[in-house]
């Protein structure tokens, strides 16, 4: 009761805003939103990153479920599932309604060809990992097994999908709204290869599709009238394609656009102040940590009493002080909320941190990525005024590969951050896993890997408490690897013209279909 209690608490995603009074309608029935890039190919088995890409991918897609505002799982192309062996295996039943929007039925067997091409070390998923507990998965990852047949993924049936697990998962079901895991097309594959993604060939079964496209500057999702489910309120989407977030929020000015994200607080204080364009502020609880990481494949990132030094000279609460509307302060990798919650690390010390850092060099290179700029600027501020580092920050542009950025400057620290899957406390730890293709740092600790898989298959919570707690010990205050930062809130800013809107729980994106568009404000 208490587990629930504190995800219903952290959950708490839906806002109701009056309508605006009735006046000339703009785009009626149309939502105009923006995202910093193009989105390329729509290969759901291959993206890495989020926001664009991801809005698009959950609104044209579905997994075999999808997460309700408490982060449980409800049936969404599978109409029912069991779990059996105890939670080591899982029978998913799909709907026999679904088809995709070339008119052809949905089966099991494209789930089975997109999760064995996910887990293909040839199709280089960086999420492939979340599949890594299908039996046989690290084998055929690794190339070991070539066999795919032999993975744990199998369709009895054009309506059964058996998964065989290599250990009991708790949350098996629940991780299946993710994109990672929606079904694909292999006729479509084998016929056009990689061009099966192009945003203007690419075949859906989401309540959206693509019906307009003019690349690098706009794209218009409609109905997908093969849709299963029931008809979305919003009509059309019309998706500008801006990666200047100054630029973004002049769209917002100018009532271009009816969701802002991503905005700076300066941003979004300009917006709220000019009333006579109605913005509307929602908050939502975020199931993230920003944090500082080392990357311990450079010298001065791979010296660990260089890393309790920084450690040290990092206090949250003043990182989170100078973000007072955006954050609050992380003690640990698990906020607040959580039954497994721990604070962690080394403290602030400063003299401490002089100590430690002693002769070694004060010359670092410090990557943030330009969506964090203000959490940035307290980073590197607080280094320079508590240790005297002499810090060359690089701002990393939205639609850049941050991981490839990181490794072309060879930065010994990074500001990054990530967010849970799922209402479950393990899942901030899935990113410091050996085989994570999130582990910025580097780091590699078996140790680490057996306590996070103990918990994820534990349903006691007292272990789970235990083996997790042991687990951030090791890596805040033994190995030292990252340094949480703070603990962000979901901003979003919306337009008179919705008048409903909810987040999803956990990741920052949301479900178009689940938008109610009111009347629009006079211009």
């Amino acid at each position: 009761m208490g587990r629930l209690l504190a995800f219903a608490v952290l959950a708490v995603t839906s806002v109701a805003l009056p309508l605006w009074p009735c006046g000339a309608a703009t785009d009626e029935g149309v939502l105009r939103y923006s995202v910093a890039s193009d989105p390329g190919l729509l290969d759901w088995a291959q993206k890495n990153e989020f926001m664009g890409d991801m809005l698009l991918m959950f609104n044209m897609m579905e997994g075999l479920v999808q997460l309700n505002s408490e982060g449980q799982p409800v049936p969404a192309l599978a109409s029912s599932w069991e779990a059996l062996d105890g939670g080591r295996s899982f029978v998913f039943h799909l709907r026999k309604d679904v088809v995709w929007s070339d008119g052809k039925p949905l089966t099991a067997g494209d789930f089975v060809f997109a999760w064995r091409r996910v887990l293909d070390p040839a199709t280089k998923s960086g999420y492939a990992f979340f599949l890594n507990d299908i039996e046989n998965a690290p084998e055929f990852r690794s190339g070991q097994l070539k066999n795919a047949a032999k993975l744990g993924v199998t369709a009895t049936d054009d309506h059964t999908l058996l998964v065989k697990l290599r250990r009991p998962m708790r949350h098996f079901a629940s991780f299946m709204y993710f994109y990672i895991t929606f079904p694909q097309r292999a006729d479509l594959i084998k016929k056009y290869g990689k061009r099966a993604f192009d945003p203007d060939k690419v075949v859906t079964l989401g309540p959206y599709r693509i019906a307009a496209r003019r690349k690098g500057h706009e794209l218009t999702l409609e109905r997908n009238a093969h849709y299963y489910g029931e008809v979305p309120k919003v009509a059309k989407v019309r998706v500008l394609i801006e990666k200047d977030l100054n630029k973004r929020a002049e769209l917002a000015a100018a009532a271009q656009i009816d969701i802002v994200q991503q905005a700076s607080n300066a941003q979004i204080k300009t917006l709220l102040a000019r009333e006579e364009l109605g913005w509307r502020r929602a908050d939502f609880p975020g199931l993230n940590v920003m944090y500082l990481g080392f990357n311990l494949a450079t010298a001065l990132g791979g010296n660990l009493r260089y890393r309790r030094a920084l450690a040290m000279a990092i206090n949250p609460n003043e990182i989170a002080g100078k973000m007072p509307d955006e954050a609050r302060p992380a003690v640990g990798l698990v906020p607040v909320g959580l039954p497994e919650f721990a604070p962690a690390g080394l403290g602030y010390d400063v003299k401490k941190a002089h100590d430690e850092l002693a002769s070694l060099d004060r010359k670092v290179t410090f990557l943030y990525p330009a969506r964090h700029s203000g959490l940035g600027f307290a980073v590197r501020d607080a280094l320079v005024d508590h240790l005297g580092l002499l810090i060359r920050a690089i701002e990393v542009g939205d639609g850049e590969d941050f991981r490839a950025r990181l490794r072309q400057t060879g930065a010994e620290l990074f500001l990054s951050g990530w967010a849970a899957d799922i209402p479950d406390a393990t899942g901030f730890f899935q990113m410091l896993e050996s085989d994570s293709g999130f582990n910025l740092m580097g780091w590699r600790d078996s140790g680490f890997d057996q306590a996070v898989r103990a918990a994820e298959g534990s349903a006691e919570l007292t272990r789970r408490k235990q083996v997790l707690h042991e687990a951030q010990s090791l890596a805040l205050e033994k190995a030292v690897v990252l340094v949480p930062l703070v603990h962000k809130r979901n901003t979003f800013l919306l337009s008179p013209r919705i008048a409903h809107f909810e987040l999803f729980p956990t990741l920052a994106f949301f479900y178009i279909k689940q938008i109610e568009l009111g009347a629009s404000k006079s211009q």
